[in-house]
C-alpha cells in the first residue's frame, strides 16, 4: 500500500454447484410461502370470528362469497409451501445423517433428534446454523 492508499478487499463469489442454488432457493421459497400463507389464514379467520360475532346475516353472506373465492388459492398456495418444506426438512436430515455418518460429533445427533422432533421448523433453524455457514465455509477455504 504506497502513500496511504486502501487497498480494495474484493471478494471473489462463492463457487456453488446448481444444488446449493436449489437448496437455497428451496429453503428460502419454504419460509417465505410459509409466513405468507400463515398470515393468510390468520386474516380469513380473524375475518371469519368478526362477521361471527357481529351477527350481521349480510356480513355472513359477505363473507361467505369472500371465503369460497379465497379458499382454493390459499389451499393450492399452502399445498405448495408444504411441499417445499417437506423437501427442505427431507434434504435437512439426509444433510445431518451424512454429517453423522462421517464422525463430526455429539452435535449432529443432537440436531438429529431436534430435526426428528421438531420437523420444517427445526429444518430451517438447521439450515441457517449449521447447513449454509459450513458450505459457505468450504467454498471459501476453495478459492
Amino acid at each position: 500500500m504506497a502513500n496511504g492508499e486502501l487497498k480494495a478487499v474484493q471478494r471473489r463469489p462463492a463457487n456453488r454447484t446448481r444444488g446449493e442454488w436449489l437448496l437455497d432457493a428451496i429453503a428460502f421459497a419454504s419460509m417465505f410461502a410459509s409466513v405468507v400463507g400463515l398470515m393468510s389464514a390468520t386474516y380469513v379467520m380473524s375475518v371469519h370470528t368478526a362477521y361471527t360475532f357481529l351477527g350481521d346475516p349480510a356480513a355472513r353472506e359477505r363473507f361467505s362469497s369472500m371465503y369460497q373465492s379465497f379458499l382454493p388459492a390459499l389451499a393450492a398456495y399452502m399445498g405448495i409451501a408444504v411441499i417445499l418444506a417437506v423437501v427442505l426438512w427431507i434434504t435437512m436430515l439426509l444433510d445431518c445423517a451424512r454429517a453423522i455418518s462421517l464422525g463430526k460429533g455429539r452435535r449432529y445427533v443432537i440436531w438429529m433428534v431436534i430435526l426428528v422432533l421438531l420437523h420444517v421448523s427445526a429444518a430451517w433453524l438447521y439450515y441457517l446454523i449449521e447447513r449454509r455457514p459450513r458450505r459457505l465455509a468450504r467454498a471459501d477455504f476453495a478459492s
